[in-house]
């Protein structure tokens, strides 16, 4: 084979690869191995507002935070879920297609309660918080009252270690 041929077969394998590599669809290309968000599993926490616990379902992805609570039916006692944010500023909230009335608790980035409200199941009103904030807290309504909660109550997070302890999180 002369050089002439080796070039021609190089453009012609380089030109034969460009072409095959066109007709992969772009979706393959682009899709993830697997589709994290949709596929995993709540992550569930044990925190305490004024050493009251609670089990949570922590949303820290925007997805997550997306969703929160909508579409379920119901909410148990001494559960929640717990947003938490990026970066502390006003959060806003809205109970579109959810079918129980919440408590909201916003907490500062101390993890102090610094504003708390309720919104009614399926209202569609944006309610935004007064003040920035790192870490909302739902709940089931009348929750805050019932455990005599109070501006400046610190909120905290535990998380089991390998002995069964548990290991606070959040600053305070």
């Amino acid at each position: 084979m002369n050089a002439n041929s080796l070039v021609r077969t190089r453009k012609f394998c380089l030109m034969a690869f460009a072409m095959a590599s066109l007709l992969i669809p772009q979706s393959w290309a682009e899709a993830p191995a697997v589709k994290r968000e949709e596929s995993a599993s709540p992550k569930t926490k044990e925190v305490a507002l004024d050493g009251h616990r609670i089990t949570v379902e922590v949303a820290d992805t925007e997805a997550s935070r997306e969703k929160g609570l909508s579409g379920r039916v119901s909410i148990s006692p001494n559960t929640g879920m717990l947003f938490v944010f990026d970066t502390q500023e006003p959060q806003s909230f809205w109970m579109k297609n959810t079918h129980f009335d919440l408590d909201l608790a916003f907490f500062d980035a101390g993890a102090r309660l610094i504003e708390y409200t309720q919104l009614q199941a399926g209202d569609e009103r944006i309610y935004t918080s007064r003040l920035p904030v790192l870490y909302v807290l739902e709940l089931p309504v009348g929750w805050l009252d019932s455990h005599n909660i109070e501006l400046g109550d610190q909120l905290t997070l535990f998380e089991s270690t390998a002995v069964g302890n548990s290991t606070h999180l959040l600053p305070h």
